[in-house]
């Protein structure tokens, strides 16, 4: 929803397979909207497939204005980014 009603850069990482694949899934039904309030909102939405603590490490420093991430569900990574 971000992507198509603004003009931001989205960078969507997804470690569950099924879920990336519906978030692709979208970004094609999002090609074909005409509805779409800021055009070329699928070109600016990118879809990544894994962990985003190993996707965080291989992009540029200080290149996000904004990250939303859900709260880990279990482990002892809650909190913990590796520092």
């Amino acid at each position: 929803q971000i992507v198509s009603r603004t003009e931001a850069t989205v960078l969507a990482v997804e470690l569950n397979p099924i879920a990336a694949e519906c978030a692709r899934r979208g970004k094609r039904m999002l090609e074909r909207n005409k509805a779409v309030r800021c055009a070329g909102a699928a070109e600016r939405l990118k879809i990544v497939e894994g962990d985003a603590l190993e996707v965080m490490s291989t992009l540029e420093t200080e290149s996000f204005d904004r990250i939303l991430a859900p709260r880990p569900k279990e482990g002892n990574m809650d909190g913990d980014l590796g520092t």
